[in-house]
């Protein structure tokens, strides 16, 4: 209709502030490849926003700092429009992939969901070549076309809890395995499904690590407030008992 405006949208200082470091975050993380929109959004909300909370938004943007590492983008940009897609419509998706060792293959995918993690974006789905669960990085997706077969989601399927626990379980220098003497959902207030995998037993708790760093790793374990049991590998006691020393060596 010519001549029509939207009417002015007004906000309480929680809901600018809220608004302007969720830009600021998108800004800094790069999580798309549209900075331009991003910083033409922030223009507009500082424009409709009274003068004292618009000061006080702008104060907030320069003292503020995040700690946030930038995203690595999708190779195409269509890509992450397409399984976007896929994932709202249940509609199976065809990849070409090329995988950390630079083999491409065809994948077809059941796209359970899409998640930021740890710097990169991830899909995670049914794959029909493994017949099993998996997660691929955007970035490595090379060409994606949608499919028309239909499919279901697990119900509470959580992409996120998926990729920690894959994450931990990645081979490593060292694989580690504890017993915890406590139950699981004390093990979870401290420890988290990014660092281990966690398996409930009748003695306890078992933990299963993958580590590049046992000495860090006995770090963490030494902040726990309940007894463990390790039963591998054999130098992550060494690295405990050298923890151990050298608190015992600050209390003298």
């Amino acid at each position: 209709m010519p001549g029509f405006k939207l009417p002015p949208m007004m906000f309480n200082e929680e809901e600018g502030f809220a608004i302007s470091i969720a830009l600021t975050a998108a800004r800094q993380l790069k999580l798309l490849d549209v900075a331009p929109s991003i910083e033409s959004a922030q223009s507009k909300l500082q424009r409709i926003l009274p003068d004292q909370l618009r000061q006080r938004l702008r104060a907030a943007d320069t003292a503020i700092e995040l700690n946030l590492q930038p995203a690595t983008m999708p190779a195409d940009k269509e890509v992450l429009a397409k399984i976007s897609h896929a994932v709202a419509h249940k509609q199976s998706i065809n990849l070409q992939y090329r995988s950390v060792s630079d083999m491409v293959s065809e994948r077809k995918l059941d796209a359970y969901g899409l998640a930021f993690h740890a710097t990169h974006w991830y899909v995670v789905g049914f794959c029909h070549l493994r017949q099993d669960i998996r997660s691929f990085r955007l970035d490595r997706v090379m060409r994606a076309e949608l499919l028309s077969q239909q499919f279901t989601s697990p119900p509470d399927f959580s992409v996120i809890s998926y990729l920690r626990s894959a994450v931990a379980s990645i081979p490593r220098a060292y694989s580690v395995e504890l017993l915890l003497k406590t139950d699981m959902q004390y093990a979870r207030r401290y420890l988290s499904d990014a660092i281990a995998v966690l398996e409930q037993t009748t003695g306890g708790v078992l933990l299963y690590n993958q580590s590049e760093d046992l000495s860090w790793f006995a770090r963490q374990l030494a902040a726990l407030p309940f007894d463990f049991e390790v039963r591998k590998p054999a130098q992550l006691q060494d690295e405990l008992r050298k923890v151990a020393e050298r608190l015992l060596k600050n209390c003298s």
